[in-house]
């Protein structure tokens, strides 16, 4: 039963995060917290950065999944968005770490996880060759990625229902399907 005890891992970690800045939290630490040895720790995680990785990874594929049961883009959207809300503090803590590229990375797949699942469940945007569609899914992601991290760092609340409509008119329908 390795995953409730990766995930007693992780909320260990939460909790200190809450008093310490993340790159300021020891295997020592967090083994305390949790109530579990360096042995058990090491056994589902080669480090911290590990740990963290796994943490971000199970929190964005569950937060695809629920994005896969929505109706529409634009309600996946805010599935997506509300995940992103609520996972501010812990992103803040990761991001504005020595972290910070790990979890802008797993970040990003996750978003691009996101954008490629609508433009595979939409066969009408694939108008345009495959690498086309791939270069303008990983251009999307990026800049959807920068608009997450910016508005953490900034501290503004994204517009969540405006960005599907806006993806769709200015990337989907003015550059996928051109020729």
């Amino acid at each position: 039963m390795p995953k409730p005890t990766k995930n007693q891992i992780l909320k260990g970690f939460s909790v200190l995060l809450k008093d310490y800045e993340l790159d300021k939290i020891t295997v020592t630490m967090l083994v305390k917290e949790c109530n579990i040895s360096r042995q058990t720790f090491y056994y589902h995680f080669s480090d911290i950065p590990a740990m963290i990785k796994w943490g971000i990874r199970q929190s964005t594929e569950n937060c695809i999944e629920s994005v896969k049961n929505t109706s529409d883009i634009r309600e996946a959207t805010q599935v997506y968005f509300d995940f992103i809300e609520e996972s501010k503090f812990f992103l803040t803590k990761c991001l504005s770490s020595s972290y910070f590229g790990c979890t802008a990375a797993v970040l990003k797949k996750s978003v691009t996880e996101y954008i490629t699942y609508f433009v595979n469940k939409n066969p009408s945007l694939l108008n345009s060759e495959s690498d086309v569609v791939e270069f303008i899914t990983d251009l999307l992601s990026n800049a959807v990625t920068g608009q997450i991290i910016s508005s953490i760092f900034t501290d503004e609340k994204l517009n969540f229902r405006e960005i599907p409509t806006k993806a769709e008119k200015i990337i989907l329908r003015n550059i996928i399907k051109s020729d």
